[in-house]
């Protein structure tokens, strides 16, 4: 399964995706860049793992969006969130916590065959989620989610 994953913000939806800035973030090039698919692939997985990661202090990475979700079941968060739920994750990984080792497990790096193992690939991509919050921080978004493109 290929799949594409943004970070984005209510105006991004309400707009039907004709937000200007959207256009000029996402679809010119001017946001880092989501590893992808794997990232999207992974997360669109973390449904799974939901009651582990509110439980860890990273609920804020299941904040979503996709083609035909209700405006009223997208669960917003603040760009400040996002960053530290990414960071705290990441944290996690990089100590062995015994309770993300099944979301470790669960990343599925289809495209980077480099033989760097998955813990460290996750957290790279945690580390680029973090960079793409805080870059919509200071362009004063206050509340993002990911949009997952199947």
């Amino acid at each position: 399964m290929a799949a594409a994953a943004y970070l984005v913000w209510p105006e991004v939806i309400s707009s039907g995706y004709d937000d200007p800035e959207y256009s000029e973030l996402i679809l010119k090039g001017a946001q880092p860049e989501f590893p992808d698919p794997n990232w999207a692939d992974w997360r669109m997985f973390m449904e799974d793992y939901e009651d582990t990661l509110r439980g860890l202090g990273c609920g804020a990475l299941l904040a979503y969006t996709t083609e035909g979700l209700p405006w009223e079941q997208i669960e917003w968060v603040s760009p400040a969130e996002m960053a530290a739920a990414a960071d705290r994750l990441a944290d996690l990984i990089a100590n062995n916590a015994p309770e993300v080792v099944p979301v470790v497990e669960e990343y599925q790096d289809l495209f980077r065959q480099d033989g760097t193992p998955r813990a460290l690939q996750l957290i790279e991509d945690l580390r680029v989620v973090k960079a793409k919050a805080e870059f919509l921080q200071r362009l004063g978004k206050t509340r993002v989610a990911f949009d997952l493109q199947v």
